[in-house]
């Protein structure tokens, strides 16, 4: 998980305007283990590892789950459709 979410760090600081374009904070958690990383795409753009502030929440049943998602293997809506993430999006 940790170079996946290295490499997603690596393409905002190549190219900030990615950033610019989402203008969000989003949580990504599996729930098994308990793990969870930061994505900021409005303050700081870059990426944490561990729960932090954000205006969406992704929680993911395993970290296969999420490692599907993020790499295109399968769409969210699929892995929704299954019951295996949940979205929480908190506007402020």
């Amino acid at each position: 998980m940790a170079e996946l979410f290295s490499k997603i760090a690596a393409a905002l600081k190549a190219d900030p305007s990615i950033a610019q374009k989402v203008n969000g904070v989003y949580q990504f958690t599996v729930a098994e283990g308990n793990k969870a990383w930061v994505v900021d795409l409005k303050g700081t753009n870059g990426v944490k590892e561990g729960a932090g502030q954000n205006n969406c929440n992704l929680t993911f049943k395993t970290e296969q789950d999420l490692v599907d998602v993020l790499t295109g293997k399968v769409n969210a809506q699929q892995v929704r459709a299954n019951s295996f993430l949940i979205i929480i999006y908190i506007y402020n």
